[in-house]
Formats: structure tokens, sequence, C-alpha cells
């Protein structure tokens, strides 16, 4: 799946003004409050003068950094969806607006717990500087690009004026997946009654309205249209695309390490895109949070939002899934077509059979318990390097998986 393009650009206008002192004006504000408070205690003269030449230095430093720099600085992202592994292409802008030269002037740029500087070159009254920068996103996850800011620090070096000159942005990395589209045959990702068309007849009725001008006639209600006048044409819930559950266990204990969950999640990624791409609507069973999804990127940017916080840490259950209102109404307008259950190597028995009940519709099809195992050498039928361990009466299955790129073949395999 290829990354949303899109490119947005920040406001090139200040947002914040502020004045800092600088480590060394830190060092020397304490060293005259010492000086200060000896002085009162022993009265040297010496104590004394190193304390008013630390005010006076001070205050030289806060004089000259009164003014704000004259400089206008904006960023511009190439993309701000990208999956894990991917760059993109950040562009910085910095324009001089004021009637002298300006030097001496630092931007940076925040990117998640890193930050670039861009030392800017003398620019002169009315010139502009670019520079490009690349970032790579190295994992799965939310985070932001941005505040741009722009310092410039007093001759003496004890106080930093600063403006923000553009706004933090949104930055979503999705996980690692791999296609599914061969492997919708297994009767677990694909709407097996035919897509999700409506049916011209409907299924269930539902009610009756006014005949207009081009109603197939075969609609027509007819005692209804005897009794009142008045022709009435029947109407029809349309029929209903089934859903494949999907539930990630949320207890951080199932997991043995932080990789095994990204694989969990990367699964769990995939067969939702292969869901959505077969006409059948994944809906997400985590914690208390039941979601479904109406688009890809929608389900990619649900995957970006979990968090493994470590064993003994909180259960998983991401905000920005919670906060999504459709998600109870969708959920229940759906039957289970089928159902898999995403596992780490450490998930118990117990955990899967209230998972299960936590669906609440009864599944019509297969059960398929995944467990993201990356030390997997479970014994069984071995699927392109997957483990099938154990079949149950030919509806529930349970295999194990130790890389990602194993999913087609597992599936496949159980087609």
């Amino acid at each position: 799946m290829r990354a949303r393009e899109n490119q947005p650009r920040t406001d090139c206008g200040p947002v914040e003004s502020w004045l800092r002192l600088t480590p060394l004006g830190r060092a020397v504000c304490l060293l005259t409050a010492g000086s200060a408070l000896a002085f009162l205690a022993l009265g040297w003269a010496e104590l004394l003068s190193m304390a008013a030449t630390g005010i006076a230095l001070l205050t030289i430093g806060l004089v000259l950094s009164r003014n704000s720099p004259d400089l206008r600085a904006g960023f511009e992202s190439e993309s701000l969806t990208l999956l894990a592994g991917q760059e993109t292409t950040i562009s910085l802008s910095a324009c001089n607006t004021g009637r002298r030269s300006s030097t001496g002037a630092q931007v940076r740029l925040k990117a998640g717990a890193a930050s670039y500087i861009w030392p800017l070159p003398r620019l002169a009254p009315g010139q502009s500087a670019r520079r490009t920068v690349t970032l790579r996103a190295a994992r799965r996850g939310m985070g932001w690009i941005g505040p741009l800011t722009i310092q410039r620090n007093d001759p003496l070096g004890l106080s930093t004026r600063g403006l923000t000159a553009a706004g933090p942005l949104r930055l979503v990395v999705h996980p690692r997946t791999v296609p599914l589209e061969a492997a919708s045959g297994a009767g677990l990702l694909s709407d097996q009654e035919g897509g999700s068309d409506w049916s011209e007849e409907g299924v269930d009725f539902h009610s009756l309205r006014d005949y207009e001008p081009g109603d197939d006639l075969r609609r027509v209600h007819w005692p209804s249209a005897a009794r009142t006048g008045r022709l009435l044409v029947r109407r029809y819930l349309p029929r209903q695309s089934p859903a494949l559950g999907l539930w990630l266990d949320a207890n951080p204990n199932a997991y043995a390490s932080a990789p095994e969950f990204e694989l969990a999640v990367s699964l769990l990624a995939s067969l939702g895109l292969a869901a959505l791409g077969g006409g059948c609507a994944p809906r997400l069973t985590l914690g208390s949070v039941v979601w479904t999804p109406k688009e890809a990127d929608d389900w990619l940017d649900g995957c970006s939002a979990l968090h493994w916080v470590g064993p003994d840490g909180n259960p998983l259950e991401p905000a920005a899934l919670s906060q999504r209102d459709d998600s109870a109404e969708l959920a229940d307008s759906q039957p289970l077509s089928a159902a898999i259950c995403v596992l780490g190597s450490r998930t118990v028995a117990s955990q899967v059979q209230r998972a299960l009940l936590g669906m609440g519709d009864p599944v019509s099809g297969r059960i398929l318990l995944l467990t993201a195992n990356l030390g997997s050498h479970a014994d069984g039928a071995q699927s392109g390097g997957a483990a099938i361990s154990s079949a149950i009466d030919g509806w529930k299955v349970r295999a194990s998986i130790g890389c990602l790129e194993q999913l087609p073949a597992l599936l496949e395999a159980l087609a």
C-alpha cells in the first residue's frame, strides 16, 4: 500500500517570541547570585566586584537580545503519511524581512526526539535561503515534525532571543504490510456472498413509499394500493456485507519483546487491508474498543496509533480508536463471516476465550488463532515457514508465524 500523497505546508509567520538564558548565561547568573550572598555574609570586596561584573554582563546580554530577529521561516513536507522505513523530504526556507543584514541566526527543526539545526548564512535585506532535509521514518507510530524556531545568541553568548516561526505537523508512520490478494481464497479475507453490491429486490422488507416514474411495477404492493387508492412501492433493506472479526491481544505481557509486538501489528494491518480490498470490512476488538474502519488509510492510521508499553504496562487502548463515534454503529450492523485473533507468544488460553466471547455476534466461518512468535519453531504443517500446529473440527486453526513474509503462504495453505 502506498502512502497517501500530500503536500502539507506551514505558515511562514511568527507564532511566539521568547528570550532565554543560555547554559553559560545560567551559570553566570548562579555565580553572580552566589557572590552577592557570600558578600553579604563575609563582606569581601572581591565578592562584590564579581557580583557587579556578573550583573553588568547579564544586563548587556539581555539588552543586545531585546529585539527579535527580523526573519521569517517556514517548512513544507513532501508527505506526512509514510511507511515504516520510508523517507520524506522537508524543505526549509528563511527570509530576512528587516532593514539590515542578518548574521548569527540559526533555524532549528524538531522531528520527534531529534532536532535539525541549520546555521543561516548572512542574509541581506529581502534575501532568502532554502535548505532540504531528508528524514527517515525508522519505526511505526505517530509523531510530530516541528515546531520550527529561529534563534540568535547575543555576542556574549549569555542569552538567546528566538521565535517560533511555524507550529508542528502530525506525522503518521504506517506499519509494514504484505499484499494478500492471492490469499483471499482462504475464506477469511473476502466477502463470499458476492461483494458489497446491493440486491435489486433487497433482502428484508422495510417500508412502503409512493410510486415514482421509472419504478419497477413488480415492486408495487397491490393490496396497499387497493386499500389506499394510490400506488405504493416496497422498500427493502440492503444486503449487509459480512465483517471480518479481528482481535489483538491488548495485554503487554502477552509479547516477549517490542519487535514481537511490531510483528503482531503488521500481521493485523495486512489482514485488515486484505479484508477491505475483498469487500469484507474488518472489525477490530482491542480491549474495550470496537472499531470498523471505512477506508484503508483510516485502518492504517489506527494501526499506527497502537503502542507497546512493555511488560507490566497498561493494556493497549489507543485514544485514536476510542474517540471514533461511528465504531459502535458499524460494529452492531455487520455479521461476522470469520474471525482472526492475533496473539503474542505469551498469550494465555483464557484470553483467547474471552476474545471470542467479546466479539459478540457468532462467527459463521473459520476462526484463526494467529500467534506472532519471532522464535517460532512449532511442530506441524509448514507453510512458507509458518507452522499450522492444530486444527479443531475444521473451523478453528492455530498457527504460529515468525515473520511477516510468511503470512501469504499460510493463508494460501488454509484455502
